[in-house]
């Protein structure tokens, strides 16, 4: 009963770790432990057990991988804000760092685009670009700072971003993408809000979608899951964001040891 809410030690806990927290702020970059180059991803490179997690889901998908021939994966989310964008990021390098695949992390949100921003690349042409003809490959895919993975920008903004996903081009471009590359992770716009998404979940090999802890409402993964199916996209599994933790850091180093 020590970890009940409002108990003695939950609440000594919580302040320790809001002190930890006061002494070493949260940036938006790291130093991965096996590229000392610093990276633009969105978890710290001290925090074990987030760290763990991704490999952990890194590991599933390198297993499904063995298991089909999946090479093409859409991150979603139901609704705006649950951090699409930061679990892409994260899995994109924890995938190219640790199991060292060929990886392309393509950013399919036209409504919000992040990751030219993220990696600091130029946001000139980008994949409404390619799908058109508009720009060659070279111009088009950037590397970065990560071995093993790089990057396509969202490109200027499509008036009808579903339309764009339905041209047969971009059939062409998904197919291009499973020869050239080990992985594509596609960074994409919530579910329930833009067509777009319905309309890329249904072309790619799997969907993994994201939901954020006690923010996301049952109703809604829910109708999330019942849209998947309507459309027929095969959905890997869900992943639970920001997950809170009382414990402070130390502790949770202590004890993974």
């Amino acid at each position: 009963m020590w970890r009940r809410k409002g108990g003695k030690v939950y609440k000594a806990l919580e302040r320790a770790e809001q002190e930890l927290r006061r002494r070493n702020p949260e940036t938006i970059s790291i130093t991965d432990t096996f590229d000392p180059v610093p990276l633009p991803a969105l978890h710290r490179a001290d925090d074990p057990l987030a760290l763990k997690e991704y490999e952990r889901l890194g590991s599933s998908i390198r297993h499904l991988q063995t298991e089909s021939s999946a090479k093409t994966l859409m991150l979603t989310a139901s609704v705006q804000g649950e951090g699409t964008t930061t679990v892409a990021t994260n899995l994109a390098l924890t995938l190219a760092s640790r199991e060292s695949l060929n990886l392309l992390l393509v950013d399919s949100n036209f409504r919000r685009p992040a990751l030219a921003r993220l990696f600091r690349i130029e946001a000139t042409a980008g994949l409404s670009e390619l799908i058109l003809k508009d720009a060659a490959w070279g111009s088009v895919i950037k590397e970065t700072t990560q071995a093993n993975l790089s990057v396509i920008t969202a490109g200027r903004p499509p008036s009808n971003p579903a339309q764009l996903f339905e041209l047969g081009r971009f059939e062409e471009l998904l197919e291009e993408f499973r020869t050239e590359f080990d992985l594509t992770l596609f960074d994409a716009p919530p579910l329930l809000s833009y067509a777009e998404a319905s309309v890329l979940a249904s072309k790619v090999d799997r969907v993994l979608l994201v939901a954020q802890a006690e923010r996301t409402r049952g109703d809604l993964l829910a109708q999330s899951k019942d849209e998947l199916e309507r459309i027929g996209a095969k959905v890997l599994g869900v992943v639970l964001n920001r997950k809170k933790s009382f414990g402070p850091r130390w502790l949770q180093r202590y004890f993974n040891m």
